[in-house]
C-alpha cells in the first residue's frame, strides 16, 4: 500500500501482541527466529514461541513443532527414536485439529512404521468428524 516496511517495527509489534496474548503474534515471531529475519537467528526462542502458540491451539505452529523434532531425528542416530517419536505427536495433534499437512505427515509416519495403526485410525477419524461438522 506504499507504506514503508520496517523488520524492526513489526518485530516490535508482535512483541507487544504477544504480552497482549496474540497467538498469532507468537508464530510470526518463531518463524522471524527461525529464518533469522529481522532478529538474530535463535531455534530455542523459534521453539519457546511455537510452544506458547501449540499450547494455545495454533495448528501451524503445532506443525513446525513436529517438522523441527522430525528434523532432529533425521540428523541424530542416537535420539532418532526420541525425536521421532515427538514430531508425530505433535503431527498428529494438529491433524486432529484439521491441519491438512499434519495429517500427510501421520500417513507417511504410518508407511515409515513410526505411527501405530491404532494412532493413524484414531486421526483418520478425528479429521473425518471434523469434515462433516
Amino acid at each position: 500500500m506504499g507504506l514503508p516496511q520496517s523488520k524492526n517495527k513489526a518485530i516490535e509489534l508482535w512483541n507487544k501482541a504477544v504480552e497482549l496474548g496474540s497467538v498469532g503474534a507468537h508464530d510470526h515471531l518463531a518463524h522471524a527466529y527461525h529464518t533469522g529475519d529481522g532478529v538474530a537467528r535463535d531455534k530455542e526462542k523459534a521453539i519457546q514461541h511455537w510452544e506458547a502458540a501449540a499450547m494455545k491451539g495454533h495448528e501451524a505452529a503445532r506443525y513446525n513443532l513436529g517438522a523441527m523434532e522430525k528434523d532432529k531425528g533425521i540428523k541424530s542416530r542416537a535420539m532418532k527414536p526420541l525425536h521421532m517419536k515427538r514430531a508425530y505427536k505433535h503431527f498428529m495433534i494438529a491433524a486432529k485439529s484439521g491441519f491438512d499437512l499434519s495429517l500427510k505427515q501421520v500417513g507417511e509416519g504410518y508407511k515409515d512404521g513410526y505411527v501405530t495403526k491404532d494412532d493413524y485410525a484414531t486421526t483418520l477419524r478425528a479429521t473425518k468428524s471434523l469434515m462433516t461438522r
